[in-house]
């Protein structure tokens, strides 16, 4: 995944949009559908249908999408930004913007997200470099800092331990995330 952190015209933190880009195994199964109904392969109109849909389930879980500060649960808005496509044609992809209930000012206090799957079904890696995070229209002296995950053995094991005819602990995902704090000065 990569993410633009957007600021308004204040200079606050308004919204994420997010860029999932799936790996070959999802993109064949999400696609199933299509393959089944005897199509070559999906127009833009059923992958436009699959990215409504699949943002309509992620609603739920507030879109893998945690927002904090200090500990704080920071409020999202509702997805209304939505598209989607096929990289090379192998690889399906999906862009939307999770906004901010209230835009937030990180030069009083840190903002840190996270983008993962709660029960850790689907592993979820900002793109390496420059493009896994990006900032638009972002003040002077703004700056993140991508934080990898420290599980620890018991987490590690925990994992390891999941059946996947279980039902998924809705924690385990948070142990595995990447993080990235955001300080405006």
């Amino acid at each position: 995944m990569s993410i633009q952190v957007l600021f308004d015209a204040q200079g606050r933190v308004s919204g994420l949009r997010e860029t999932w880009l799936f790996d070959e195994y999802y993109t064949a199964f999400a696609m199933e559908e299509f393959a089944e109904k005897g199509k070559p392969g999906p127009t833009q109109a059923d992958i436009d249908g699959f990215v409504r849909r699949a943002i309509e389930n992620l609603k739920e879980y507030s879109y893998f999408t945690d927002v904090k500060s200090e500990d704080t649960p920071i409020a999202l808005g509702t997805v209304t930004e939505m598209s989607g496509g096929l990289a090379e044609a192998s690889r399906l992809w999906m862009t939307f913007l999770v906004p901010l209930k209230t835009p937030f000012d990180a030069s009083k206090k840190p903002l840190t997200y996270g983008v993962y799957d709660p029960s850790y079904y689907i592993e979820m890696l900002h793109v390496e470099g420059e493009n896994g995070v990006r900032f638009k229209d972002a003040p002077d002296g703004c700056q993140f800092r991508k934080i990898q995950p420290n599980p620890t053995f018991e987490a590690y094991a925990l994992a390891a331990a999941a059946d996947m005819a279980d039902t998924p602990s809705e924690t385990l995902g948070a142990l595995f995330a990447e993080r990235v704090t955001i300080q405006c000065k």
